[in-house]
């Protein structure tokens, strides 16, 4: 397999995989990337339901899908579709990161502003 390098000869991507952006018109992303979730795949990048998908491959995955923001901030992909599904996911991640910081004896805390693009919803 080729791995992009930069002017200095350097890997672009340390992991030494291989990427692409493609969208499927009429789809929405949210559906194509449930089904890229049962593959095998480093990083998803969504930017929107109707914006191309940003999928990397590589020898040791890291399976990591995130959603940027239209300030193009990164966050954990969350996948919902309005606001009842974002907040029910939100809870689910948060009560997971609760737990795991009690096991490791720490306290976990969050910032209680919402995102700006959510203020409309």
């Amino acid at each position: 397999m080729a791995h992009e390098k930069n002017a200095k000869g350097n890997y672009y991507c340390k992991h030494l995989g291989a990427a692409c952006d493609f969208q499927i018109v009429g789809v929405d992303s949210r559906k194509v990337i449930s089904f890229i979730r049962s593959l095998k795949y480093d990083s998803i990048y969504y930017y929107g339901k109707d914006s191309p998908v940003h999928v990397s491959w590589s020898e040791t995955p890291r399976r990591k899908i995130w959603e940027f923001t239209t300030h193009n901030t990164p966050k954990p992909y969350l996948g919902a579709s309005n606001q009842r599904q974002y907040e029910y996911c939100w809870m689910n991640r948060r009560d997971a990161a609760v737990a795991e910081a009690e096991q490791r004896g720490r306290q976990w805390g969050f910032d209680p502003d919402p995102e700006p693009e959510l203020a409309d919803w």
